[in-house]
């Protein structure tokens, strides 16, 4: 999601133009409230994405390449007029008396195809309330729910510890198991009776959601299975996620969510014993004493679609 064109995302275009300006990934990262390591991996999935490289790097520091400030000349007034076009549509929001819905999506769930039919239906339902659905980081996510700027994220049920510490509310939406992944371009995408065994030996891909929990399964099911662990390379969103596997040399390790419904992927479940015990469902994380009759009554109608446990 997000895409505006394949493999590039509103997320990728914001880390280079600050990349670009600091002329350093540690910086960026502390402008951004990130990790340098998701920096890093943000930026090389772009280059990857255009094809070129953006920044020549070093041990010391690094620095936009040619075709890097190339892209960043045209980039930057281009961003420049979306960033004022979005600013100029809320403020005729607000101006007509709408009521914004804001929804912070770590890009961790590619939340758009379950939301889309949602949203669109509660919109006529209710014709002066607009949902927003915004990428955004961990931190982000986390003051933007504190403080107000977003009304509701969804989030890993493994994220419920933090959910506890801050006084926020759960609510579980989505059931999933993990599994492995493989992409239509696989070798054995076509392979019958395809099985955990034949992926041994595979470069391993999954999504680091920022939760300690959710790595510890995902870590205690490679272990389970005889996975090396110098073998799993962690990506920071299901964009970069789905890059990693279009090019066919990869398997990736997610809930059953990601996939649902996906013809261009295949899954291969795990034991039911250690899936059961290491689930990975989704749900929406929101500030109950902030919510509007409008808010209560958009929660209600997700609800509607997948409250009590939709397996996927």
């Amino acid at each position: 999601m997000y895409d505006l064109y394949p493999g590039i995302t509103m997320q990728q275009l914001r880390v280079f133009l600050v990349a670009a300006n600091n002329q350093s990934f540690s910086k960026t990262a502390a402008e951004l409230n990130m990790t340098v390591s998701s920096v890093s991996r943000i930026i090389a999935s772009l280059e990857a994405a255009l094809g070129v490289s953006l920044f020549d790097r070093n041990k010391q520091r690094v620095k936009l390449s040619a075709s890097g400030e190339q892209f960043y000349t045209d980039l930057k007034p281009i961003f420049k007029r979306f960033e004022m076009a979005v600013s100029n549509a809320r403020e005729d929001a607000f101006s007509g008396q709408r009521e914004i819905i804001r929804m912070a999506d770590l890009l961790i769930l590619d939340m758009n195809r379950y939301l889309l039919p949602i949203v669109s239906e509660f919109e006529k339902k209710n014709p002066k309330v607009s949902c927003i659905l915004e990428p955004v980081t961990y931190d982000d996510m986390y003051n933007g729910l504190i403080g107000g700027k977003y009304d509701f994220s969804f989030i890993s049920e493994s994220a419920q510890p933090f959910v506890k510490r801050t006084g926020l509310t759960y609510r579980h939406l989505l059931d999933g198991v993990p599994s492995f992944v493989i992409s239509d371009n696989h070798p054995l995408f076509k392979k019958e009776d395809l099985k955990i065994e034949d992926l041994k030996g595979q470069r391993i891909i999954a999504l680091d959601s920022g939760f300690s929990e959710f790595k510890k399964k995902a870590f205690t099911i490679y272990e389970y299975y005889g996975f090396p662990m110098n073998d799993v390379t962690m990506v920071p969103t299901a964009a970069s996620a789905s890059f990693e596997l279009k090019k066919g040399n990869c398997i990736a390790l997610f809930s059953s969510v990601f996939a649902a419904g996906r013809e261009d992927l295949r899954t291969v479940e795990i034991d039911k014993d250690i899936g059961e015990s290491n689930r990975l469902g989704f749900g929406i994380v929101y500030d109950e004493s902030r919510l509007t009759p409008n808010k209560r009554k958009f929660i209600k109608e997700i609800e509607s679609h997948y409250l009590g446990g939709n397996k996927l």
